[in-house]
């Protein structure tokens, strides 16, 4: 094994792979949930909680489903004091659904 993929095999070792809605305890205090995003294939959000603080951190999400998606859904109850969102076309309109899916 080369030296430099050592490090990278290494890491890869220490990844453990978590499920949707899969709750994961990092330390007491600290959890964390991922949900679906409905963005693209693999998308996710996480609902973070710290204390009793929670914070909902997602990419680009979409709550409409499309022809190859489900929309993103969060369960009820999940009200999260602060939500960090990704916002590249936030000021951009976009063509609907069907002329999109049209195209």
């Amino acid at each position: 094994i080369s030296s430099l993929l050592l490090p990278l095999l290494l890491l890869l070792l220490q990844v453990t792979a978590v499920d949707l809605c899969q709750r994961v305890c990092v330390e007491p205090g600290v959890e964390f949930t991922p949900y679906y995003a409905g963005h693209v294939l693999g998308a996710a959000m996480f609902h973070t909680r710290i204390g009793a603080h929670t914070v909902l951190y997602t990419g680009d999400f979409n709550t409409s489903p499309e022809r190859h998606l489900g929309p993103a859904v969060l369960p009820r109850g999940v009200r999260p004091d602060i939500l960090i969102s990704e916002s590249t076309y936030a000021t951009t309109l976009r063509d609907g659904r069907a002329a999109r899916e049209r195209d």
